[in-house]
């Protein structure tokens, strides 16, 4: 659980700083930006070559992101359904998609799985993470903003492949499921041990960076949807589908939990990139990074 008050310890300092220390917008944007590239490149795969090769892949291993695509067409349903009896605009009910089918399972999910579900556990939030919500990322949001921004988009086939199979994360996924267990370690696995345990502060420190709630009057129903539907229906919806086949408990908990993660900061980025319902964004993303540090344990307790 000592990981857990470090994850907190982090987030608090990543928000203090921008108050306490004489950084500018810009300032910050570049520092979340620098320690964002430093967990991609670096942290985030020396997790993955310190867990992956190692474990026994069997069909239990692609429960989890078997199970996020099964959320997907059930969260677009859901979106529309919404959506329409509230009569929300195309931009709402796109950011409600794009915010709910996404979560923050990396950056966010990976240290809250280590510090609140152990070391066991991380193989399995790995999988939800690289297999799920970073090729969802990739993919149908990044579809799902083009046909929001024009009927007429083409979507690029090679150049959403070449973007998936270039991440280094991704790329780092599929060469250690390759790789025998004996080549990672000695010096070469204590090494990327000591750099795997960077991500935690390391991400903390720019989701703190990032951290705003500004709630307009005219989201707060929006946003409370959101918010029930990415991070308490979904993964409720998850946990059922994986108690009546009977899954692992440890595979179940591990793919609730990261079934309710906080909106993803990318497909965040996303949105407002393509200026969809921005406001509503910045306030889902902000309060849905608080309520991790709440329900998330909540959830644990309640599985376990």
């Amino acid at each position: 659980m000592h990981i857990f008050f470090i994850i907190l310890l982090f987030f608090a300092l990543g928000i203090a700083s921008k108050y306490l220390l004489p950084l500018s917008n810009t300032m910050s944007d570049k520092l979340s930006s620098l320690l964002n590239t430093f967990v991609i490149n670096i942290a985030f795969p020396a997790v993955i070559l310190t867990i992956i090769p190692t474990m026994d892949i069997n069909i239990d291993a692609l429960i989890p992101f078997l199970t996020y695509w099964l959320l997907v067409p059930i969260t677009w349903t859901l979106s529309m359904l919404i959506a329409k009896k509230l009569a929300w605009p195309s931009d709402i009910r796109c950011a409600m998609f794009v915010l709910c089918v996404c979560g923050n399972t990396g950056f966010l999910g990976i240290p809250m799985v280590k510090a609140l579900l152990g070391q066991e556990s991380l193989g399995y939030a790995l999988f939800y993470d690289q297999l799920g919500s970073f090729l969802g990322v990739s993919t149908i949001v990044t579809i799902a903003i083009a046909f929001q921004q024009t009927s007429n988009e083409t979507i690029n086939i090679k150049t959403l492949a070449t973007k998936i199979i270039c991440f280094p994360p991704f790329a780092v996924l599929i060469v250690s499921l390759l790789l025998p267990a004996k080549l990672i370690t000695g010096s070469i696995h204590n090494v990327l041990e000591i750099l795997g345990h960077l991500i935690v502060p390391a991400t903390m420190l720019a989701i703190g960076l990032q951290f705003s709630i500004k709630i307009s009057k005219d989201y707060y129903i929006p946003l409370g949807m959101i918010l029930f539907v990415k991070m308490l229906l979904l993964p409720c919806i998850a946990l059922v589908a994986l108690r009546i086949i009977q899954v692992d408990p440890l595979i179940t908990t591990t793919t609730v939990f990261q079934a309710a993660a906080a909106p993803m900061v990318t497909a965040a980025v996303l949105l407002m990139a393509a200026r969809i319902a921005v406001p509503l964004v910045t306030s889902v993303l902000g309060l849905g990074t608080f309520l991790s540090f709440i329900l998330l344990p909540l959830w644990v307790y309640l599985l376990s």
